[in-house]
């Protein structure tokens, strides 16, 4: 354990020309596994040597770790002023600025560390999460791209390249992609929903409800894969399976207004437009902002429910 906090020690050192150590104490608190008593020696450290660039830098890791995001942001960024050829704390900046939602700022982050440490593989990962966000899906292809070729091991690029590509409305690419990941990853739950939604997009409704039965299998109590394979299961004309997903999930959340329009929906499918009426009230009842948008179908369903068969 020693050899390795050395190690880490010296790789962040030399992200800098002349780099100093966090101090003896916080390098007996991370031998210690202990994150609170790293981030107190780290502040007695910066106390000492407010100049200390790494031991900024660490501290806002710390900081990170407990998703004290603005706490991080401040003391990269002091990292980053302390020592503009740090390349660690602005590649840590660039990250939290996601976190914080500042995708322009995280992509301007981003650049400045892959161009002071080109090793630095992970800041265009982290760029293609960015633009990702933005909208920008073929700016964040072109970064997964760049991400993956270099780094083969780094898998969460197969999932974020299948995003990108089921971004820019291509699911028949998408879905190799998302198998690489769950090949690598089998238990991938993010992989498992979006091939899934690729597969519905491609009308392979068989193979979207075998993704979302193996994700109700891993999470048995979560409503997501109820609801996403009833929704194949309408989609494939076998609206009565669909009805028993949605009453599992609903079991699970019985306030939950989108399964109840969901099952409104099916409902009026199966033309037993007394209960889709009832469904589409409940979740106006649990949702009034969704009135506007089920009045008309409430209205036209209570017509037919009273027309004579």
């Amino acid at each position: 354990m020693r050899a390795f906090a050395a190690a880490v020690l010296v790789a962040l050192a030399a992200c800098s020309p002349k780099p100093s150590g966090p101090g003896p104490e916080a390098l007996e608190a991370f031998l210690g596994e202990d994150p609170a008593g790293l981030e107190a020696a780290l502040d007695k450290a910066l106390a000492k040597d407010p100049k200390d660039a790494l031991a900024m830098n660490w501290r806002g890791k710390t900081k990170l770790d407990r998703l004290d995001f603005q706490g991080a942001f401040d003391d990269f960024s002091s990292a980053v002023s302390l020592n503009p050829g740090l390349a660690a704390a602005w590649y840590n900046r660039g990250n939290v600025r996601i976190d914080l939602g500042d995708y322009l700022g995280a992509l301007s982050d981003l650049k400045e560390a892959a161009r002071l440490d080109l090793a630095l593989t992970g800041a265009p990962y982290s760029a293609g999460v960015a633009k990702l966000a933005m909208g920008d899906c073929i700016g964040a292809q072109e970064a997964f791209n760049i991400a993956f070729n270099a780094e083969s091991w780094l898998i969460q690029a197969l999932l974020k390249r299948g995003q990108a590509m089921a971004c820019l409305g291509d699911p028949a690419e998408a879905v190799p992609l998302f198998d690489k990941m769950i090949k690598y990853e089998p238990g991938s739950f993010s992989a498992l929903l979006d091939r899934g939604q690729a597969k519905r997009d491609l009308q392979d409704l068989e193979g979207a409800i075998e993704d979302y039965s193996r994700i109700i299998e891993a999470a048995p109590d979560l409503v997501i894969g109820y609801e996403l394979r009833a929704k194949a299961f309408d989609e494939s004309l076998r609206e009565e399976r669909a009805i028993v997903d949605l009453d599992r999930a609903l079991a699970l959340e019985p306030a939950n207004a989108r399964l109840y329009e969901a099952r409104g929906h099916v409902r009026y499918h199966l033309k037993v437009y007394a209960q889709a009426v009832a469904d589409w009230r409940k979740a106006v009842e649990l949702k009034p902002s969704r009135a506007g948008k089920l009045r008309p179908y409430i209205d036209y369903a209570a017509k037919l429910s009273r027309a004579p068969r």
